[in-house]
């Protein structure tokens, strides 16, 4: 199962949280506004506290938590 299918899925079982997929071609420039220059890339808000975290989930912070969560074992 690709990322997208797995994240549709996650978003099916919690319908309590919005989920928005933004297509980098058509808004590049709002990307950039918002430092969005690797994909997947996922950003978190909650009501008035806006922005609580953000991230890339390319391959070596994959291993990195990977290796991270390994440790903590």
């Amino acid at each position: 199962m690709d990322s997208a299918a797995q994240i549709a899925q996650f978003a099916e079982k919690t319908p309590d949280v919005l989920f928005l997929q933004v297509n980098y071609e058509t808004h590049k420039s709002m990307c950039y506004s918002l430092h969005v220059h690797v994909l997947p890339f996922f950003r978190f808000y909650r009501g008035a506290e806006g922005r609580v975290s953000s991230f890339s989930c390319t391959n070596a912070t994959v291993r990195i938590d990977h290796l991270s969560n390994s440790k903590k074992q």
